[in-house]
């Protein structure tokens, strides 16, 4: 749940970060950090499953 949570802030402040002007860290968090945490989410629910 954790890792879920962490995707949907990371998205957020990535949107965040490209509302206010910081369109290097917005574009780095969204394009570098979500894809991560989405794996990193998707990876832990399995595992959670099997346990």
């Amino acid at each position: 749940m954790l890792s879920w949570l962490g995707l949907v802030l990371n998205i957020g402040a990535g949107i965040y970060c490209i509302v206010t002007g910081d369109l290097v860290t917005g574009l780095i968090a969204l394009f570098v950090g979500t894809p991560y945490l989405y794996a990193q989410a998707v990876v832990f629910s399995y595992v959670s499953k099997r346990l």
